[in-house]
């Protein structure tokens, strides 16, 4: 079934994403032109995450942590910080994405703080991703 998508301002469209289990809830922008899922965790002091909410990987039964890093740039900014597995589900629909990669990161740029998203869903081509996670 389609996925339904909030349009802000004809700019960008966000959905809403579960992260772990429980369900930790994210508004983040579904991206054409990059390729992983990112979300800030409970470390990010930065001022771009400030207005985010943030993914608490203790609260989480089925998170997979790991010390691998990552770094994106983006035009407008940057974040980083470590990748981590775990489950994912898109605008409640009760389908979960099991051990689905993402990003938790740690330093967001601050351009992100004048947002009203929590992070970004890539979807872009494989050849597009950090640390070739998906």
């Amino acid at each position: 079934p389609p996925v339904p998508l909030k349009d802000f301002q004809n700019v960008e469209y966000v959905a809403d994403v579960d992260i772990g289990t429980p369900p930790q809830s994210f508004t983040l922008v579904m991206d054409t032109g990059s390729a992983n899922i990112w979300v800030p965790n409970t470390a990010c002091n930065d001022p771009g995450c400030s207005n985010m909410h943030k993914f608490d990987q203790s609260n989480s039964s089925t998170f997979k942590g790991s010390s691998t890093t990552f770094s994106i740039q983006y035009g407008t900014g940057s974040c980083s910080g470590t990748l981590a597995k775990d489950s994912i589900e898109i605008n409640k629909d009760g389908k979960f994405i099991t051990a689905q990669g993402f990003g938790e990161a740690t330093t967001v740029a601050a351009f992100f703080e004048m947002t009203n998203i929590d992070g970004i869903f890539g979807l872009g081509l494989d050849s597009l991703a950090a640390e070739h996670v998906l």
